[in-house]
């Protein structure tokens, strides 16, 4: 009678043991989760559209004006040491059939190449991009690389405002010395962001592999091809990896 009261106690403590487990995978892990994929979509975004900028940068440094832009009006100014262009979007669909509107004012200082864009109520297929991003040439290492700085962005989207900042530093690859973007291979070799969700709060990202955009993908003009990046919370931890270097590659999380 004591060795099956024995084996029912031990069968019992086994069950609880298995209930407890089950409730612990289940409850600290279901929000936070959630939390990252909504993190690994907005950085995707923000990625995207933070390239974007660097590209209407450079037209603007050569002053030729090529891709999505030729379905812009661009009026120029000169104020002081800067070139203004003014680029007015009208709602149409443009060479990467995207829909834009609104305007950015891009000022190009003919000293330093520096080159300031700031965002007037810019609409993207139905979303909202706001901020000041600053880019400036610089040289490590006798290599050229462009630093991008963004201290207040803003990308509203399904009804909802995510905010961020990042810093970044380009490098070209190949296609600097011909005026077509199809060509254009560049590489983000460094850069971190905060992001931050509403209802969700802040996340931390970081590169951790060199991030690759290929200009002969059009499918993914500007989305890197290739290269990672770590989000973190203050609980955890995930990889967004954009890809193995093909235009048909997509972005998945780790």
């Amino acid at each position: 009678m004591k060795k099956n009261y024995s084996a029912s106690l031990i069968a019992l403590l086994f069950l609880c043991l298995a209930c407890s487990d089950d409730d612990n995978t289940k409850d600290p892990s279901s929000l936070p989760a959630k939390a990252l994929d909504q993190y690994g979509g907005a950085l995707v975004n923000i990625e995207q559209l933070t390239n974007e900028m660097e590209f209407i940068a450079r037209e603007a440094l050569t002053g030729t004006f090529t891709s999505f832009l030729t379905c812009s009006n661009i009026q120029t100014t000169i104020d002081g040491a800067d070139k203004v262009y003014t680029i007015t979007f009208s709602g149409g669909a443009c060479a990467d059939n995207r829909k834009r509107s609104g305007q950015l004012r891009v000022a190009v200082n003919q000293g330093t190449l520096e080159v300031m864009i700031q965002t007037t109520t810019l609409v993207r297929d139905a979303h909202s991009l706001e901020g000041i991003f600053s880019f400036q040439p610089v040289t490590q290492d006798q290599k050229a690389y462009t630093k991008l700085v963004v201290l207040n962005g803003k990308w509203t989207e399904d009804g909802r405002s995510i905010t961020f900042t990042a810093n970044k530093q380009y490098s070209w690859l190949q296609g600097r010395q011909t005026p077509a973007p199809d060509d254009d291979r560049l590489e983000v070799v460094s850069g971190d962001y905060f992001i931050t969700i509403p209802s969700v709060g802040p996340c931390e990202a970081e590169i951790k592999t060199p991030l690759q955009i290929h200009g002969e993908c059009a499918a993914r003009l500007h989305l890197p091809v290739s290269g990672k990046v770590t989000l973190e919370t203050i609980q955890y931890t995930k990889t967004v990896s954009f890809g193995d270097g093909a235009c048909a590659s997509a972005p998945t999380q780790e």
